[in-house]
């Protein structure tokens, strides 16, 4: 039993996966989508591209959003790297939000 079950499930880094879409040690290289977008691309450690799901419909989820059409995630662990870039303009957040 973990008592922080539910709130590690509303965590960004967690979310329940459909059993017949489950495909364990794997899953991270194929995710499925279910939301407002899908991997259009993602190559781990470096990059991850996210375009809109057409198979998803606002209408059956009034919780999530689609803003943009597309959401290209550089992946970087070179923190100097990464502040200098938010400071020329070059990327528009930090999605770590560790600088």
């Amino acid at each position: 039993a973990n008592s922080d079950f539910k709130q590690v499930l509303a965590m960004t880094s967690a979310s329940p996966v459909r059993q017949d879409k489950d495909t364990k040690s794997k899953y991270g290289l194929h995710p499925f989508s279910s939301g407002p977008y899908k991997f259009q691309s993602y190559s781990p450690g470096k990059s991850l591209v996210l375009v809109r799901n057409t198979n998803w419909k606002a209408s059956s989820d009034p919780v999530r959003k689609a803003y943009p059409d597309k959401i290209s995630l550089t992946i970087s662990s070179n923190q100097s790297d990464s502040d200098q870039r938010l400071i020329n303009g070059d990327y528009d957040i930090d999605a770590s939000q560790t600088g």
